[in-house]
């Protein structure tokens, strides 16, 4: 499994422009770079396209949590209701095991954690 995790308004690498020195790279270094950010980009482009399932859930002490799924990723966004969330993503083995994940947090959330969906 993959996982990613930091505040949600964490500088990313968008492209090679974003890179100094990348013109002085090795051509193999430059073209495997190239591809892993070309990679990424689509990784997030599939998450944003995907914002619009995001399932939110808020708790009585100003604190949210939501939860979206992406394929085979799972995105969980929380923090203090007007703060910058923290943003953790995590790349499951299939499908059905980041649809397991969500039910299994929502279950934790909603049961033990008394966030209420809205």
């Amino acid at each position: 499994d993959l996982f990613r995790k930091g505040s949600e308004n964490k500088p990313r690498i968008k492209s090679v422009d974003d890179l100094v020195g990348f013109e002085n790279l090795k051509p193999k270094d430059a073209a495997e770079l190239e591809q892993l950010i070309s990679a990424e980009a689509a990784f997030r482009e599939e998450l944003t396209e995907a914002e619009g399932d995001t399932e939110y859930f808020v708790h009585p002490d100003n604190k949210f949590w939501s939860i979206l799924v992406a394929g085979n990723t799972t995105r969980v966004k929380w923090g203090k209701i007007g703060e910058d969330a923290v943003l953790s993503e995590k790349t499951h083995a299939d499908e059905a095991a980041a649809e397991k994940f969500k039910a299994k947090m929502i279950h934790e959330k909603t049961v033990k954690g008394k966030y209420v969906k809205q």
